[in-house]
C-alpha cells in the first residue's frame, strides 16, 4: 500500500463492530480504548514490513493466500468477540497474554439455507474450550462459530 493509505482499524464494543474509532494520540488514551473494546487492525501486512513478511512466509508454507489482522483485547473482558462465524478461515497465534477460545460445531445446514456466514450466532455443540498461551496456535474452519474472552483469573497482560 501507499503511505498515504490509511491503516483500517475498528473496534468491537458491545457485540457491535464500529469502523470509527476515538482519536488516540497516547498509550494511556488507547489503553482507555481498550477498556470498552477489542481493537482491530485490519490488512495489517499491507503495512508494517515484518508482517508482511510472516504473511509471505505463511503464504509458501501453506501453499494459499494468507491476510493478516491483528485484535488487541485487554484483560479481564468477559466478550472480547462476540459468537460468530467468519466465511474463511482462521489460524490463530497468540502472541501476548491469553486468550479463551470457544469453538461450536456449525448448526446442520437446511435446504435452500446457506452454510454459516460471517455474523450467524446460531451455534451447536461445544467442540473446542481453551485457553490459547503466548506462542500457541488454534485452527479455526470457516464457518465454525466462536467468541473470545480474556476474563481470566490472574492475568493482566493484553492479549493479541
Amino acid at each position: 500500500r501507499k503511505p498515504s493509505e490509511k491503516l483500517r482499524m475498528s473496534m468491537i464494543f458491545s457485540g457491535i463492530v464500529s469502523d470509527s474509532l476515538p482519536q488516540v494520540s497516547s498509550m494511556s488514551e488507547f489503553e482507555q480504548v481498550l477498556s470498552f473494546s477489542t481493537v482491530t487492525l485490519h490488512d495489517a501486512s499491507e503495512h508494517w514490513r515484518v508482517v508482511a513478511a510472516l504473511g509471505r512466509a505463511a503464504t509458501i508454507a501453506l501453499g494459499f493466500p494468507v491476510n493478516i489482522n491483528i485484535y488487541v483485547t485487554a484483560a479481564g473482558r468477559e466478550v472480547s468477540t462476540p459468537v460468530h462465524a467468519d466465511g474463511h478461515d482462521v489460524l490463530v497465534l497468540q502472541t501476548q497474554g491469553r486468550k479463551r477460545w470457544r469453538v461450536f460445531r456449525p448448526l446442520p445446514r437446511r435446504q435452500g439455507i446457506s452454510a454459516n456466514r460471517e455474523g450467524d450466532s446460531g451455534v451447536g455443540e461445544l467442540v473446542v474450550d481453551v485457553t490459547l498461551q503466548p506462542g500457541e496456535c488454534l485452527f479455526v474452519p470457516a464457518g465454525f462459530p466462536h467468541l473470545t474472552s480474556t476474563h481470566i483469573f490472574g492475568t493482566g497482560m493484553v492479549s493479541g
